[in-house]
């Protein structure tokens, strides 16, 4: 189980995940590339791996599971180098009329082992983050949410019962900010860190799912997901209905009540002391510049 952009380090990554896993690699001869606004035919013919088909209110789901215990798990590679490996669950979004082209692709990771060490996990989870950023993702704030730096918005929701009101269910995790060992395993059961490409106008959501172990202090098991987006797909998720064919249309406006909620939860932060992160600004929509 591993990511890995192409020109990063593959013999020495490999030779990581066969200490943590006692010498077990993933097979990737079953091997799907998949490039988010492509063809989803071309996905599919190109696979050796089959996929089930089921569609509804005009959007077609291409799935594929696994046993997580398998050992000849396949891997999934993206347009612009990011492979991912020991994939136990894939799932493309496609429309099902027009050009059927892939708008999100969501994969599940194979679990790690009961029992594994947190700061293991943590480790892991860095070195995914530090190979996207080197093929071009960086950390991505959510429209209405406040650009607060990582450590100070982890610290400041632990210690602050107003930060964290503002701030609501959870801290501003920022993939940019290496979490300590203590921090890592104070996270709750399930949280998410978003990225984006500014190149590509791609998005990405990292959910990590753990289960403390009972037994045994300090070690877990836990599971990664990954859910990209083209552009389109991410901002769409913003409408509901009929909506949704109208996103483009609609999305300035959004924008700016999205923009309008933010700045009120910046101000209500700076008076409790916070710096606002004022360098971080929102990729550009390059549907509205075209």
């Amino acid at each position: 189980m591993c990511v890995y952009i192409r020109g990063y380090g593959l013999l020495c990554f490999f030779l990581f995940l066969a200490m943590f896993f006692g010498g077990k690699v993933f097979a990737s001869d079953n091997a799907v590339d998949v490039f988010l606004g492509g063809s989803v035919e071309d996905t599919l013919s190109s696979s050796k791996i089959g996929f089930s088909k089921e569609c509804l209110d005009g959007v077609c789901f291409y799935g594929f599971s696994k046993s997580a215990s398998s050992a000849d798990l396949p891997s999934v590679s993206l347009s612009g180098g990011v492979v991912i490996f020991g994939v136990s669950s894939i799932e493309l979004l496609a429309d099902e009329a027009g050009d059927k082209k892939v708008r999100e692709l969501d994969l599940m990771m194979a679990p790690y082992p009961d029992g594994s060490s947190d700061g293991d996990n943590r480790t892991f989870f860095y070195s995914v983050v530090a190979r996207l950023s080197k093929a071009g993702w960086e950390r991505h704030i959510a429209l209405s949410q406040p650009r607060v730096f990582g450590k100070e918005a982890v610290l400041a929701y632990e210690e602050d019962k107003e930060v964290r009101d503002i701030l609501r269910k959870s801290p501003m995790l920022d993939a940019a900010y290496e979490m300590t060992n203590e921090e890592w395993e104070s996270l709750p059961p399930s949280s998410a860190w978003m990225m984006h490409n500014r190149s590509k106008g791609e998005y990405l959501r990292i959910t990590v799912q753990k289960m403390k172990s009972e037994q045994l202090s300090g070690k877990s098991s836990y599971v990664y997901s990954f859910s990209f987006y083209t552009e389109r797909a991410w901002y769409q998720q913003y409408f509901k209905g009929e909506e949704k064919g109208r996103w483009l249309e609609l999305l300035p406006t959004m924008i700016k009540s999205m923009h309008d909620i933010r700045l009120q939860k910046e101000r209500a932060l700076c008076k409790l002391g916070l710096n606002i992160d004022e360098t971080y600004q929102d990729p550009k929509v390059k549907s509205l510049q075209r």
